[in-house]
């Protein structure tokens, strides 16, 4: 007889321990789901990335407008060569005769000849050995085939592509929110329907105790009990231990070492938008169609690209001397004009760059044509999720009705003598699985709405509708 008796009395020892050690840590935050959302949008490092590729590409478009300003510089230099630069009177007097000679004029030999050594002695100086000169220069493209139109574009389109990638990221980041967060309620409260089975298992294994040593029961029924008790408390350590990872999961995502609890009940709401509405919002919000249209007129903006190699280039240009050292007086101060380059052959270069980026149009719009049918179908399969989880509920509240009458009915039968001890376990048990599929399925409709604003591309929305009137906390 002292055997059973100490051996229920160090289950009872181990047992409370056991769920003491398992107890929510005394440190933890309370969080409602709006505070973990600042905090993991404020802190977290992807959002913080995409949003410095947002801001870059901002200061590329930027740098682009400048394509259509004039381009002004300075320009300076010191030289100093092994003589000066000068023409001798000989040498323009020898030309004069030879072009003379040219129109038929004979000029004798000996006139030429000592006219070039006389005007030797005269020399006409150019630039001296050293001499220095700084000055401003600038320049102006008049006409480019419209590059420059198509390096602004483009630029646009790249920053407006970052905003896209950023609200991609911020509505991964939602979803990722909603899946920890409250799978950690769901994790708590799983918690302590297992507590609660333990609980009720301890109290079965004594009266079990009670009804065997007065002969009521006999001893496999006892075993029986234990048995159970042994796997209430290890689905209790699983469920601890999964609660504990998961409330590390939303640490991570809070970019935080606090140990959060969440506050915020689970949630079914009582009208959901039409699958239209959702399909409307995907074509028109969803940030990766959003890219793959920003992807299409990019690659218009390479066509014209490619066809701004057909015209020609036109640029003005101007030159102005501002300080000038050992430089005679006759060089020009300023100087302005226009230039033109245009390139005649290639080697069929520009066509082929041409087609190429037509091509590229092509491709991207069979991908665009790909991803909205993509894109639709996912949201009518969440959609279609959601509505199943909805509409669970109430065969799942049903069968909870069921479960704690059922379970009420087997105990008393139990303690009257008429049941036994396999039928109140199992109720016990049935009981336990109906508070948490009835938890599981108000989560699963959670997450899965967060995965259809995500979807949508209206993620901003999940904090609104959890707050709205059609919001029914879901609690055992």
């Amino acid at each position: 007889m002292r055997k059973p008796l100490f051996f229920l009395l160090s289950i009872l020892v181990c047992a409370t321990a056991a769920a003491q050690s398992m107890r929510t840590p005394a440190s933890t935050v309370p969080v409602t789901f709006d505070q973990a959302l600042d905090l993991a949008m404020g802190g977290s490092p992807q959002l913080e990335a995409a949003r410095f590729e947002q801001r870059a590409a901002m200061f590329e478009r930027r740098a682009a407008i400048g394509l259509r300003f004039p381009s002004i510089g300075v320009t300076g230099a010191y030289v100093l060569t092994n003589h000066a630069w000068e023409i001798r009177g000989g040498d323009l007097a020898g030309s004069l005769f030879d072009d003379l000679g040219g129109m038929g004029i004979d000029i004798p030999a000996n006139i030429a000849t000592g006219a070039e050594a006389l005007l030797n002695r005269f020399s006409f100086p150019i630039l001296r050995k050293e001499f220095a000169t700084f000055g401003a220069s600038a320049s102006l493209p008049i006409f480019t085939g419209g590059k420059i139109n198509a390096a602004n574009r483009a630029a646009r389109l790249g920053e407006q592509t970052a905003g896209e990638k950023e609200r991609q990221v911020e509505g991964a980041l939602m979803s990722e929110l909603v899946e920890r967060y409250y799978g950690l309620l769901l994790a708590n409260q799983a918690v302590e329907v297992r507590r609660q089975v333990v609980e009720a298992m301890k109290q079965h294994l004594a009266d079990a105790l009670a009804l065997e040593q007065n002969g009521v029961i006999p001893r496999s029924e006892r075993l029986f009990v234990e048995v159970k008790l042994y796997e209430a408390e290890r689905d209790l350590t699983d469920a601890v231990t999964k609660a504990s990872t998961t409330r590390a999961a939303l640490g991570n995502t809070l970019n935080s070492d606090e140990d959060f609890e969440p506050i915020s009940a689970i949630f079914l709401l009582s009208d959901i938008p039409p699958l239209g509405t959702f399909r409307e919002w995907a074509l028109e919000k969803n940030p990766q169609l959003r890219q793959v249209e920003l992807g299409r007129q990019l690659a218009v903006q390479g066509v014209t690209l490619a066809r701004s190699e057909f015209y020609p280039q036109v640029a003005a240009m101007g030159y102005g001397s501002i300080y000038r050292y050992h430089m005679s007086k006759r060089f020009p101060t300023w100087a302005v004009g226009a230039g033109v380059t245009f390139n005649i052959f290639d080697g069929l270069q520009k066509e082929h760059k041409l087609s190429a980026a037509r091509n590229t149009v092509r491709q991207v719009e069979s991908l665009q044509y790909k991803a909205e049918k993509d894109i639709s179908l996912l949201v009518e399969q969440l959609y279609n999720e959601l509505l199943n989880n909805a509409d669970r509920m109430p065969s799942v509240d049903k069968a909870l009705e069921f479960a704690e009458e059922y379970l009420r009915v087997m105990n008393v039968s139990f303690r009257e003598g008429v049941g036994t001890s396999v039928d109140v376990i199992d109720a016990e048990l049935n009981l336990a699985r109906n508070r948490i599929e009835k938890l599981q399925t108000a989560y699963e409709f959670d997450l899965t709405l967060a995965k259809l604003f995500e979807a949508a591309g209206v993620s901003e929305y999940f904090p609104r509708y959890a707050r709205s009137r059609e919001a029914v906390p879901v609690r055992f």
